[in-house]
This record gives structure tokens, C-alpha cells and sequence, in this order.
């Protein structure tokens, strides 16, 4: 008799376990569309990018979280320092933030708040605000940049800038600045816009 009533109790507590637990689905999948936690998190993060077996870049920052959404992206949003190597080792570019965005697919970032672009010749750039495209081997901004020359010379893009992955050839939008000229000048004489 006591076997039977411990059966009957489990039975019960096994029915009331069973009923007393829902799930509705709705519920879940808002749950779900809220949580914005990375799929990836790591601390001190570190990694070399590579090209004919020969070191091109490294990327570290404080903190990555990876995101494996439709498109998959990085989030360093302590900052990063990012420094690309030419053929001897020697550092080409360093470039600063604090905070950047990778979109893997697309190998496009974003780098924002207090980037500084500085190349092998010294020269430095400061910004708000680039996009590193690695595709088209490119670094730009529609952001005000200012850049001082390792000669002294300084140099205000208004509406940004354009420039290779090295940083050694660039161009500006609406400029002004001090820009150095080596030759002769020659008389154009009164210049007149075409009609």
C-alpha cells in the first residue's frame, strides 16, 4: 500500500510538472530579438593578419565581441590600435580609435572618436571619423581631418579625405592649409573660366 501511494505521488507530481510549465512561443522569440549579446567576447585580444606568408598587419584592443548575424561583424568598442607592416617589418601605419566596427564580409571598418592616422614619414591625421575598405585598399572620411606634415606643414580637409592603406598618398575635399610647392611658378596671366 505504501508502494502504491508513493507511485500515485510521482504520477501526480509528474502531471503537475508537466501542466504547470508553458511555452509560448511569441514570448520567446521577443526575448530573443532584445538580446543584442555577442556571439564571441574576448578580453586583451590580439591577432596578425597576413599576406604571402609575410606579416601585414596587427589589430589588438582591449575587448572583441563578434556578432554572426547576416552579416557578420567585430565590435571593439574599447578602442583598437591597428598597425600595418611594410615588407621589412617596419611599421607603415598606425592608426588609433576608440571604437571601431568590422564587417567581415564586406572587409569594411569604421573607426570613430579621436582616430589618429600616423605613417612611417611622421605625418599624422586626426578625425572623428574613417572608414578602412580593404577591398578597395583605401582609408576615407566625410569628417572634418586635419593633418600635420613631418615638414611642418599643416593641412584642413573640410569634407574629408582619401587615402591608400600606407597613407602616403592622399587627397582632400575642400582644403585650405599651407601646402608645399617645389619648382617655378609661371604667369598664367588673368585666367578666365571656360564658356
Amino acid at each position: 500500500m505504501k508502494l502504491q501511494y508513493k507511485f500515485l505521488f510521482f504520477i501526480i507530481l509528474y502531471i503537475s510538472i508537466l501542466t504547470a510549465c508553458k511555452t509560448d512561443m511569441n514570448e520567446v522569440a521577443v526575448f530573443s530579438a532584445e538580446d543584442n549579446s555577442p556571439d564571441l567576447y574576448a578580453r586583451t585580444y590580439e591577432t596578425n593578419y597576413s599576406t604571402n606568408a609575410k606579416r601585414a598587419a596587427k589589430l589588438s584592443a582591449p575587448s572583441v565581441k563578434k556578432y554572426l548575424t547576416e552579416d557578420p561583424y567585430f565590435e571593439f568598442d574599447e578602442g583598437i590600435t591597428l598597425l600595418f607592416y611594410d615588407e621589412n617589418k617596419n611599421v607603415k601605419t598606425k592608426i588609433t580609435a576608440n571604437y571601431a566596427i568590422f564587417f567581415e564580409e564586406k572587409e569594411l571598418g569604421k573607426a570613430s572618436g579621436d582616430v589618429v592616422i600616423t605613417n612611417a614619414d611622421s605625418t599624422v591625421l586626426r578625425t572623428e571619423e574613417i572608414f578602412i575598405d580593404q577591398k578597395g585598399d583605401k582609408i576615407y572620411s566625410k569628417q572634418f581631418v586635419k593633418i600635420n606634415e613631418s615638414s611642418g606643414y599643416e593641412i584642413v580637409g573640410k569634407q574629408g579625405f582619401e587615402s591608400n592603406l600606407d597613407f602616403t598618398i592622399y587627397k582632400f575635399w575642400k582644403s585650405v592649409g599651407v601646402i608645399p610647392f617645389e619648382g617655378e611658378f609661371e604667369d598664367f596671366g588673368e585666367m578666365q573660366p571656360k564658356k
